[in-house]
């Protein structure tokens, strides 16, 4: 990963650590994408995707009170969505 896309990704994490759940999934910078179709093979739980940089995305799972990613931060948009 680049350092850019390093430097991204970590600044979306703060940003994450620092919402709850509402304000997660209504912050207008990290662009949430439920991810119709598409869940985690291990849990069976709803994927979403959120986007860290410019046109890089990461696969997770919103629970209540946290954030679970699940798949590595992926800085090609097409890429992140393949499993």
């Amino acid at each position: 990963m680049a350092l850019v896309h390093r430097k991204a990704a970590l600044k979306a994490l703060r940003i994450i650590g620092g919402l709850d759940l509402i304000g997660l999934r209504s912050h207008s910078g990290l662009n949430w994408e439920k991810l119709e179709g598409l869940r985690d093979r291990a849990t069976g739980k709803q994927l979403w995707s959120f986007r860290f940089g410019r046109g890089a995305r990461a696969l997770c799972i919103l629970e209540q009170h946290s954030v679970i990613i699940v798949a590595a931060f992926e800085p090609d948009h097409g890429k992140a969505y393949r499993q």
